[in-house]
């Protein structure tokens, strides 16, 4: 694996992000907000992310293989909100996930955070990779997601 980073371009949402995101996430959603997956609220919410935070596509070997993004927490000023990671089906359980936290964490500090918050379906797979990376349950949002944290 070598894996390259690089932030969005315009133009990255149609290609790569949107894709990724519906087909890992989309199920989640219709399963625990019901079957409202909307594009349209997606594209916004991503647009909102884009003007106040960060975007960063992962390669391997020059395969797009994942994404990151993230912005400064609206509740806790010194929190860094972790909105997504996002890995291709062929690239997960190959130590991407925690190469991502790991880079989000760097950024984090590199920009005074100091701390990172995210929200994980009780029910996600990766919410194990986010716990082995040292994130702590501090509450829930809904009855099945769960409030993470982790100080860095």
């Amino acid at each position: 694996m070598k894996i390259t980073s690089r932030k969005y371009f315009e133009g990255d949402y149609e290609k790569f992000i949107y894709p990724l995101e519906k087909e890992n996430m989309k199920r989640y959603w219709d399963k625990h907000m019901g079957d409202n997956w909307s594009d349209e609220d997606n594209r916004k919410k991503f647009n909102e992310i884009v003007e106040h935070g960060w975007t960063y596509l992962f390669f391997d070997n020059g395969e797009f293989c994942a994404f990151t993004s993230f912005f400064p927490d609206e509740d806790e000023k010194d929190a860094l909100f972790v909105y997504n990671i996002q890995v291709k089906d062929k690239f997960q359980n190959k130590g991407i996930g925690s190469w991502i936290l790991n880079f989000v964490e760097n950024k984090a500090r590199e920009k005074g955070f100091k701390k990172l918050n995210a929200f994980v379906w009780k029910d996600n797979p990766a919410f194990k990779l986010w716990s082995r990376k040292g994130f702590n349950v501090i509450g829930t949002l809904e009855p099945n997601s769960f409030i993470v944290e982790k100080k860095t």
